[in-house]
């Protein structure tokens, strides 16, 4: 009996790996007239910024050492991490109305923290 479990494995796995007859490899290319060229390739979702242009206002938080945060207006309730070395120093008052671009970044899973990682990609003073 595993004899036979034995030989109905190896026919599963030999017919698993080899395409049936006419079919196209996966290792064949598309022909180059449905091929993209990078000019005019659609943006890859990981490209676009998370916020761009988004306005938003500092806060300084006094939780032991002074901590700037960032709270986007689409999102009010969320606030995310500043470093204050990035920020010029008419941005680093509490309330200062901005304009920034800019990307989420993950928290690790069980950690608590007291404002979102942000890696911030441009701010400038609103207008």
């Amino acid at each position: 009996m595993p004899t036979l479990w034995l030989a109905l494995l190896i026919l599963l796995l030999a017919g698993c790996t080899t395409p049936p007859p006419g079919a196209a490899s996966r290792d064949t290319e598309a022909p180059d007239s449905t091929t993209m060229s990078d000019s005019n390739a659609p943006p890859d979702a990981s490209d676009v910024p998370d916020f761009s242009e988004a306005p938003g206002v500092v806060r300084v938080l006094e939780i032991g050492a002074p901590l700037l945060v960032v709270y986007p207006d689409a999102e009010p309730g969320t606030r995310f991490c500043l470093d204050a070395e990035a920020l010029p120093a008419d941005l680093q008052q509490d309330g200062a109305r901005v304009v920034f671009t800019g990307n989420r970044e993950e928290i690790p899973p069980n950690y608590r923290l007291a404002c979102a990682p942000f890696e911030l990609i441009e701010i400038r003073p609103e207008p």
